[in-house]
Order: C-alpha cells, then structure tokens, then sequence
C-alpha cells in the first residue's frame, strides 16, 4: 500500500510542483489583467500585464526542459516546437476603414537558461500519453 501511495506521489503530484516567478511582486499565482484605457472611434487601448509566470521543470530523456505557464491562459499549438504561454481574448472593435493595431511593450523581462518544453500532442501532454516523442530538431538543435 505504501509503494502505491509513493508511487502515486512521484507521478502525479511532482510534476504539479511549479515555481512561481513574480514579475512585480505579486507573492502567488495570478491571471494577467486586462484593462480598457481607450475605446473609441480614434483608437482602443488595452492595458494588459502579466504578473509572473510558472516554470514546471520537466525530464525527457535526460534532457531538463521548462514549462513555462500564465495563469488560466493557454499555450501555443505548433507541435514540437517551444511550447510558449499566450494570451487569448476576443474583443470586438468597431468597424473602421485603415484599422491598425500597434505593440508597445512598456516594460520586459528577460530569462536566461531556459530550455523551453517542446509541445506535445494532445490537450495536456505527460510522459504517460506521449506516443512518440515529438521535437521540432531545426528549432532545438539549429539543423
């Protein structure tokens, strides 16, 4: 009984331990806000900041990957390559002739060292759905 309690442990809470790396000193897990600055026939300006993220370290074949996660927000699709976290909205802007929509990062962060978890197949991919690893070598290598 003790095996399967450890076992247990080691396969499904372990890799639920993630770090949580604050980007203004927000002391847990939060959601990106989103805010309207300006709505209105000139322009619409939303404010959006993202409060930390959480790295999961992940083992594959030796290899020590992170994932790299926002709260309640998703990742990108594509797979094998970098499985990065994104921001999903549909917001509805009125429709005006010469529409343009402009970037402006305000502040950045920039980590060192990561080694960004390749996407998998499948909604929420572990070691136990994989059928086949999948890694994008022109992305991870350079070739």
């Amino acid at each position: 009984m003790s095996r399967r309690i450890i076992a247990w442990i080691l396969c499904v809470v372990m890799p639920l331990v993630a770090d949580w790396i604050s980007f203004d000193g927000t002391p847990i897990p939060t959601p990106p806000t989103i805010s309207i600055q300006q709505n209105d026939a000139q322009a619409v300006i939303l404010n959006i900041k993202v409060h930390g993220i959480m790295v999961i370290d992940t083992m594959v074949d030796g290899i020590t990957y992170q994932r790299i996660e926002i709260p309640d927000e998703t990742r990108t699709s594509d797979i094998g390559k970098a499985e990065l976290p994104i921001i999903n909205r549909i917001i509805q802007i009125q429709p005006m002739p010469g529409v343009t929509l402009c970037d402006t990062t305000i502040k950045d962060t920039l980590l060192d060292n990561y080694n960004i978890f390749p996407r998998q197949p499948g909604a929420v991919p572990t070691p136990k759905n994989w059928t086949v690893y999948k890694l994008s070598h022109p992305v991870y290598t350079g070739c």
